[in-house]
């Protein structure tokens, strides 16, 4: 069976778009990628329906790192602020631990509408609004994702040769 993509990205918030961009700059930008998220196009990487959660701040060292390594600035308006340091919270509030160094308070409605449209100059492509519920395999092997498309409420699957899950930040191979 041909795969649908080479690399789907599962997540179009920053850490998806971070993902998708980086491996389409490793892969001079041959390989098909889509990235795969649950928003609409218009909010992507939403963690929940009040807004972001987390993801408001992060250190020069990050933004410098992505610069040189995948060729990707964050300027003005992506970054709000210039900061020396965040307090870190757990969900609950109830723990605190203090970051110090220069950092960047994110504009988080600027930030992924910027990154998604380079994203997408770099060749990727997104589908929004989808609902995934589970992997597809073929034996032990990953070979695509299946859900829901939350606009037409029909069954959604894509096969690859590569799956990446992103979430919160994380990222799973």
């Amino acid at each position: 069976m041909e795969a649908d993509y080479d690399v789907i990205v599962a997540g179009g918030g920053l850490t998806g778009t971070i993902v998708a961009q980086s491996i389409s700059y490793y892969s001079n930008q041959n390989l098909r990628i889509i990235s795969i998220d649950r928003n609409p196009e218009n909010l992507p990487g939403r963690k929940s329906s009040p807004g972001w959660t987390c993801g408001d701040a992060c250190s020069k060292e990050a933004v410098d790192f992505m610069t040189e390594r995948i060729k990707v600035p964050w300027t003005r308006p992506e970054i709000e602020h210039d900061v020396k340091g965040v307090m870190a919270f757990s969900p609950d509030k109830e723990t605190k631990i203090p970051f110090d160094g220069d950092g960047y308070m994110l504009n988080r409605q600027k930030l992924p509408e910027i990154q998604n449209a380079r994203t997408k100059k770099m060749g990727v492509n997104f589908d929004f609004e989808i609902n995934l519920t589970g992997l597809i395999y073929d034996g032990q092997q990953v070979i695509g994702v299946q859900g829901i498309d939350n606009k037409t409420k029909q069954p959604y699957k894509k096969n690859c040769k590569n799956c990446c899950r992103c979430y919160r930040n994380y990222f799973y191979a």
